[in-house]
């Protein structure tokens, strides 16, 4: 893959660590306040459980689509290690593409539920909040995974020798 669009994705993937690193603030800030309120004034910020467990499905969504970049999702790889690096490229590219199948898959129903809910403006119960939000994290963060894993693919199959582990040499080169 072009570097450029590797430089795109690795702005994209900065941005979301940011975003993600300002809604854990933010749903820390949120739990002291409503604590306080709760415990200083016998009251509650209204709907605050629910905005947080948003925000957590928010983290968690966008998070996987971070990990998926970084490839540190875990893995049982004890196996794997021991193979010739051959057969571990093939692995991994197999893994890459089963990964961006099932999760591009999984768009499709996602990206309708969401479109539904939207156009029908069905809300929480409790904060009245449009249920496509939540929702959305879950396609937005299946749809990131997915191209991460696609253009995964794309350059392993485009440029096998990157995936040789550091000290291994070439087809035909001298050790």
């Amino acid at each position: 893959m072009g570097k450029a669009v590797y430089g795109i994705v690795d702005w994209l993937m900065q941005a979301i660590t940011r975003l993600l690193t300002g809604l854990l603030v933010f749903a820390v800030l949120l739990t002291f306040a409503n604590v306080v309120a709760r415990y200083l004034f016998s009251t509650s910020i209204p709907a605050a459980d629910e905005i947080e467990i948003y925000a957590m499905i928010w983290m968690t969504f966008l998070g996987a689509a971070v990990v998926t970049r970084r490839d540190n999702h875990l893995r049982m790889d004890v196996l794997l290690t021991a193979l010739p690096w051959r057969a571990r490229y093939v692995l991994q590219l197999v893994e890459q593409v089963i990964l961006a199948g099932v999760t591009g898959f999984a768009v499709v129903p996602s990206a309708r539920y969401v479109a539904g809910t939207y156009a029908l403006g069905i809300r929480s119960d409790g904060g009245q909040i449009p249920i496509w939000i939540p929702h959305g994290a879950l396609l937005l963060g299946l749809g990131l995974i997915a191209l991460l894993a696609l253009l995964r693919v794309i350059a392993l199959a485009l440029h096998p020798e990157e995936a040789r582990p550091a000290g291994v040499p070439a087809q035909g080169a001298v050790a």
